[in-house]
């Protein structure tokens, strides 16, 4: 007897496992430096909290090979911006960054390549 899978009902990958992927994407696209953004605040051995980065940031920032800055949000099939996250790509917008939500390392790559272009094809051109 054969089993069906209902794809609708199977399990979203983690953020974690997504955000690796993007990280790694990226980085091997060409699309210049990025890192994993910590958020947050943690409480430091002598008590002091320590403010990781402001709220609502996204999980991945960068910059290409140009100078352009860009913000990733990596999101489960089924996750959705909280409201912080929601305001900070209005104000990194706003100001001319780029910002992506990405469900997939792929998604990341061409929402980043959407908005600056192919950095790989740009260094290839004749000028």
């Amino acid at each position: 007897m054969t089993r069906k899978t209902d794809r609708s009902k199977r399990r979203d990958r983690p953020e974690s496992v997504i955000l690796k992927e993007c990280l790694v994407m990226i980085s091997a696209a060409g699309l210049g430096i990025c890192w994993r953004q910590n958020a947050g605040k943690i409480q430091s051995a002598s008590g002091h909290w320590i403010e990781l980065g402001p709220e609502g940031i996204a999980d991945i920032v960068g910059f290409l090979p140009d100078g352009q800055i860009y913000f990733v949000e990596c999101k489960k099939r089924t996750g959705k911006q909280r409201e912080a996250q929601k305001r900070w790509q209005t104000a990194v917008e706003k100001m001319g960054a780029i910002y992506v939500l990405a469900r997939s390392g792929q998604e990341a790559v061409d929402g980043i390549i959407a908005v600056a272009g192919d950095p790989a094809a740009d260094c290839c051109r004749s000028h």
